[in-house]
């Protein structure tokens, strides 16, 4: 099965696609709205959550400030019930992906979900 963002010519589309939508996210309201979107962008190119589970910043910086947002969002450091829902339910279908996966792929999906299952039993 050839994946989604499996060419350069892909992962490029998916990133200028991802920027698209973050670029829509300037408020509380709109990024609740995009988040679940930008979740699932992330899910349908596996190299680039490779990429952002390795911590190479330089990369995926707009992904990363996208899933720290994310985290904040979820320790209630969002500042609404909105954005807080938004993130709950965008991480959800991370969690929900990272089942269909196989867990020998080394997938950067399941560092994701582990890291963010981290944050939330920290706090």
């Amino acid at each position: 099965m050839s994946l989604p963002c499996s060419t350069r010519d892909h992962r490029q589309t998916w990133q200028m696609l991802f920027d698209l939508v973050d670029s829509f996210a300037e408020s509380a309201k709109r990024k609740a709205v995009v988040w679940p979107l930008q979740i699932i962008l992330l899910i349908l190119c596996p190299e680039i959550t490779h990429i952002i589970s390795r911590e190479l910043v330089e990369e995926s910086k707009a992904n990363k400030l996208f899933l720290e947002s994310l985290r904040k969002a979820l320790a209630g450091q969002g500042g609404s019930k909105q954005l807080t829902e938004s993130a709950a339910i965008a991480c959800v279908k991370l969690c929900k992906a990272s089942t269909y996966i196989n867990r020998e792929d080394h997938s950067g999906i399941f560092l994701l979900v582990q890291s963010m299952v981290v944050d939330l039993e920290v706090r």
